[in-house]
């Protein structure tokens, strides 16, 4: 759900479309989206990081499959006074949606978003009862035509896109597992464990290019959880997954991006996938620990 944070706003697009929606009046607002790798083993898809006005929200994962033109819906409240917001991340074909049977509000192509994703927040005041009558889905998905698109289940990832994991205290995994994280024991870290997924099977009908986190070593340094995890393509493992959508070269480090949204990322390609750490105190941290775990990909492409 949606979690509200104090940041700073980000102005990428200006709305004014007043939007009576079971008695509320919301209205479409400026908003920055961002798309990240999913960090824990067994997910797939991204995790999405979104600013708007003064609040803020992270869900993980999000994925985009044929038939869920919505395949996102945050929400949220804040106060005194009591406002409520609610953002929809939509696939390419939806230029419109509808909030709880209002009348039709454009979806925005943000630049950060890839696969011509678009996205629309909105808020105004009221409470989460007020936002949340209407039923457990807000918006509904409009075509070109203004008509509504056939949509099958609901915003959230269906369950049979996240894969079974098991669990290793010492690292060490079965020679027949996809992927493996090695030389786990890094001085100034205290290793917990890895969990990881022991067999691939196929996620059909995908949208874009998502990502598989395929194994994840989790560490503690000080009062902050670390964590170094191998990602694949989720649509051919194997195969040199996309790129990290706001990635970011880091000085000194050849090779080493960073990007900037809430998962505070580092990571590195190997072969086949990449090698990510997310957490931590600081970048100093994380780069630490990119530099002395290694990570090997043994799924093959198709």
């Amino acid at each position: 759900m949606l979690s509200v944070l104090r940041l700073v706003p980000a102005i990428v697009v200006a709305l004014a479309w007043a939007v009576p929606a079971s008695g509320l009046q919301l209205t479409p607002r400026p908003f920055n989206a961002s798309l990240s790798p999913p960090i824990y083993a067994g997910e797939a898809g991204w995790c999405l990081s979104v600013r708007s006005g003064d609040g803020g929200s992270w869900s993980c994962p999000v994925l985009a499959t044929e038939g869920r033109p919505i395949f996102d819906e945050e929400w949220g409240g804040s106060g005194p006074p009591s406002e409520v917001e609610a953002f929809a991340l939509t696939t390419a074909e939806v230029p419109e949606v509808s909030l709880l049977g209002g009348p039709p509000v454009p979806t925005v192509a943000e630049p950060s978003l890839p696969y011509g994703f678009r996205g629309v927040a909105m808020n105004g005041p009221g409470t989460l009862r007020d936002l949340l009558a209407g039923g457990p889905r807000l918006f509904r998905a409009l075509g070109s035509d203004g008509a509504p698109l056939t949509t099958l289940g609901t915003p959230r990832v269906p369950a049979a896109y996240t894969l079974a994991t098991a669990s290793s205290g010492s690292g060490v995994v079965p020679v027949s597992a996809p992927c493996a994280l090695s030389s786990l024991h890094v001085p100034g870290f205290a290793f917990r464990g890895v969990e990881y997924v022991p067999r691939l099977r196929p996620l059909m009908n995908l949208i874009g290019r998502p990502f598989l986190a395929c194994a994840t070593a989790f560490y503690r340094r000080g009062s902050f959880g670390v964590f170094a995890a191998i990602v694949l393509d989720a649509d051919r493992p194997g195969r040199p997954p996309a790129g990290l959508t706001e990635a970011k070269p880091v000085a000194g480090h050849p090779g080493v991006v960073r990007e900037p949204g809430a998962l505070r990322i580092v990571g590195r390609r190997i072969p086949g996938g990449w090698l990510l750490v997310e957490g931590g105190n600081s970048q100093a941290e994380r780069l630490a620990l990119l530099g002395s775990v290694r990570g090997s990909v043994r799924a093959r492409a198709g």
